[in-house]
């Protein structure tokens, strides 16, 4: 939002967050409004559709939506920005989660090459299946430069096994070996 607000460009976009469930549309949601709402500088700048998960940049009319990933919430869309949460569960909640993939990168097609996707998961690469593992297996092939693809950065965070080969995955309390932002200070 802030790199189109900036140079003024995008006025009008749209960006989607897509999330595999109601609750994590409104986790999502509740932690964007309360990160907008807590800061001075950016509080009056934003209105906000709670009811809707919808935060519009009042200047720009940028829109900034969450929704539960579905063909019909993805259908007529056309964001700048897509944001996949949790992928793995998309996998397997969503019923389409390819055909809604593929709708909104039609969507992006408007914005040509400002049009942006990332997709975030925190399920261990070996439950990988559908989605995630075609996701996974290409994020692979581009890092390892099996794949020319300049325009794809996969960012990859994993739990170093070589380093602690007793690691339990299974236990949470390990996960922030993986998973920078869950780094404790008293680890």
């Amino acid at each position: 939002l802030m790199d189109c607000v900036a140079p003024q460009l995008g006025f009008r976009g749209l960006i989607v967050i897509m999330s595999p469930s109601v609750a994590t549309s409104n986790i999502v949601f509740g932690h964007i409004e309360q990160a907008i709402l807590n800061d001075p500088h950016l509080r009056h700048a934003f209105r906000s559709k709670s009811i809707q998960r919808t935060i519009v940049h009042v200047a720009s009319g940028i829109e900034v939506v969450v929704k539960v990933a579905s063909l019909e919430q993805a259908v007529g869309l056309r964001p700048l920005l897509v944001i996949y949460d949790e992928l793995h569960l998309m996998a397997l909640e969503c019923g389409q989660p390819c055909q809604v993939m593929d709708q909104l990168r039609r969507g992006q097609a408007n914005a040509a090459d400002e049009a942006l996707e990332i997709t975030i998961t925190t399920a261990p690469p070996a439950t990988a299946s559908g989605v995630y593992s075609a996701a996974l297996s290409y994020a692979r092939k581009v890092r390892n430069g099996d794949i020319s693809d300049d325009t794809f950065l996969p960012i990859l965070f994993q739990p170093p096994l070589t380093q602690f080969p007793d690691l339990d995955l299974g236990d949470p309390g390990t996960w922030f070996w993986g998973m920078p932002s869950l780094r404790r200070s008293d680890v």
